[in-house]
């Protein structure tokens, strides 16, 4: 079986300007996701797919090849999956499946791909997998909507939404694909999908500046020893 680890990371952030090269841990960002992805030792190929000489540079510095996207796949509304294409259709048919780590998720490791890497080629039917996350920081039921000055609960019924602990959140740090299956179904919710529970801390996704600081308040607190239970999850 022949895996490419695809790490999408463009240049023209908005929400947070220069993400994926910001430093973190002594490091630019989206080189987290390419040595988790090196480490890990379960990829023929590891590609950094950019649009930016930098986020290239930074990608090639751990050991990633670079695979240069058209100046319009890096647009503000140009869809993952269009990039995802993209690279498949320069590169993709020479592999089995492939493995998407989003740049903006550096706290995601080796163990982790490895781990689901496990879990994915282990599947008899075939299915696709994506990391998620316990949604445990409050009961989804407890949410509120503010309209017209007021605030009111989006839906009373505890029933419909399930209890604290059954529900999960998605994470970009890991998604896995059959490469033929993405080629007839490009979608990242097929029919067949299974969830691979990270710790939230390794699941996190860094999107704007408060998630920026909070990551890295998170791997301050893991740098210097706290655990956030990682023994119990990971």
């Amino acid at each position: 079986m022949r895996l490419l680890a695809l790490i999408p990371g463009r240049g023209g952030s908005k929400r947070l300007p220069r993400k994926n090269v910001l430093p973190f841990r002594g490091r630019p960002m989206v080189a987290w996701s390419a040595r988790a992805a090196l480490e890990a030792d379960v990829f023929a190929k590891v590609v950094v797919t950019t649009d930016d000489d930098e986020i290239a540079a930074a990608g090639e510095a751990e050991g990633a090849e670079v695979l240069r996207r058209p100046a319009h796949l890096g647009s503000d509304t140009v869809r993952l999956l269009e990039v995802v294409q993209h690279a498949l259709s320069v590169i993709g048919a020479a592999y089995d499946g492939f493995c998407m780590l989003m740049a903006n998720c550096p706290l995601r490791d080796a163990r982790d791909v490895r781990a689901s890497h496990q879990v994915f080629a282990g599947r008899q039917d075939r299915a696709a997998l994506m990391s998620v996350f316990d949604y445990n920081w409050s009961p989804p039921s407890w949410a509120l909507r503010e309209k017209d000055g007021y605030v009111h609960l989006i839906d009373p019924d505890e029933k419909l939404l399930g209890p604290r602990g059954s529900l999960t959140c998605p994470s970009g740090a890991l998604r896995w694909q059959w490469t033929d299956a993405f080629a007839a179904e490009p979608n990242w919710y097929p029919a067949r999908l299974i969830g691979h529970r990270l710790p939230w801390w390794r699941a996190l996704d860094i999107d704007d500046r408060v998630d920026y600081e909070a990551a890295l308040c998170v791997a301050h607190a893991l740098d210097h020893g706290f655990s956030f239970g990682a023994e119990a999850a990971a």
